[in-house]
């Protein structure tokens, strides 16, 4: 399967594949590690494969202007021909991108009375993976944040990605969490710096990590995607969990009808500047999540 050996160096093994080719795009303007399968081709091209058009090359144009939601996505493109009749696909994250299907499409193929084809398969990779935090956070129940954040770091996330992530998407999962308690959310978190006493308001649904963590929260609630013990292992680790449990326990009391104070997110000088927070080397780790293909 021509996916196989992408899938195999985007989440198990760092080692060289000849299989794979790895490079940086910008997507939405944002720095993306993209990793490439070879082109497979089938039947046979009617000119020589220097002249096969480059759809590669189409995919990063496309995506250069494309805003895409924090975490990983895979890529699929295929054409194919038999005389007169083609035909063009493009999926992003199993979706159809009509719009790269419509430019695969009219690109300069080859004609030929004889079927051909050709496909690649890409995964697009950042150091915000929230499905990777999901899965790092719940099998890590009883390690300290850093350790945590450490690990985060070792799959690609810079020490202020993975201290947000830490802190965001338990945050996220507590919310639904707690449902059914009566308890008022404030819609906002404060960033402190502990150096300089600098404080700053977010509002949390303007945060792409917590709005992602919180969609997959609630499909993992309406699909059951993630088991109960793993959504309660991310869920415990929340701020406003640890209030309402701590306050129970000490007030020998259910704290209904509570109006939670906004948490707060401590980053260090090191943190403001991404120029100097490098992510630590790659590591293995199987992830949570499937890719159908």
């Amino acid at each position: 399967m021509y996916s196989f050996h992408v899938l195999l160096a985007a989440f198990f093994s760092d080692a060289k594949n000849e299989e794979v080719t790895r490079e940086q795009w910008v997507v939405g303007g944002e720095p993306r590690q993209v990793l490439l399968s070879n082109l497979v081709m089938r039947g046979k091209y009617p000119a020589s494969l220097d002249d096969v058009p480059d759809l590669i090359k189409a995919a990063e144009l496309h995506l250069k202007g494309r805003q895409l939601p924090v975490g990983t996505h895979w890529m699929r493109l295929y054409f194919a021909r038999a005389g007169e009749t083609i035909t063009s696909e493009a999926l992003l994250d199993n979706e159809p991108d009509e719009a790269l299907q419509s430019t695969i499409a009219a690109m300069p193929w080859a004609t030929t009375t004889e079927f051909y084809s050709a496909r690649y398969f890409l995964i697009l990779q950042d150091g915000l993976d929230v499905s990777r935090a999901i899965a790092t956070i719940s099998q890590s129940e009883q390690s300290a944040d850093e350790t945590i954040r450490r690990k985060l770091m070792l799959h690609g996330s810079t020490g202020s990605q993975a201290r947000r992530l830490v802190a965001l998407v338990p945050l996220a999962f507590g919310r639904l969490f707690l449902t059914g308690k009566n308890i008022t959310f404030p819609d906002r978190a404060v960033l402190s710096n502990p150096k300089t006493l600098d404080r700053a308001e977010v509002l949390l649904m303007d945060d792409p990590v917590f709005r992602e963590a919180l969609r997959i929260a609630k499909e993992s609630l309406q699909r059951d995607t993630i088991t109960t013990e793993d959504f309660a292992a991310v869920a415990r680790r929340s701020a406003e969990v640890k209030t309402i449990i701590g306050a129970q326990i000490t007030a020998s009391r259910n704290l209904e009808n509570t109006v939670l104070q906004p948490s707060i997110i401590h980053l260090s000088d090191e943190e403001h500047s991404p120029r100097s927070d490098q992510p630590l080397v790659s590591s293995k780790q199987k992830p949570w999540w499937k890719f159908w293909t």
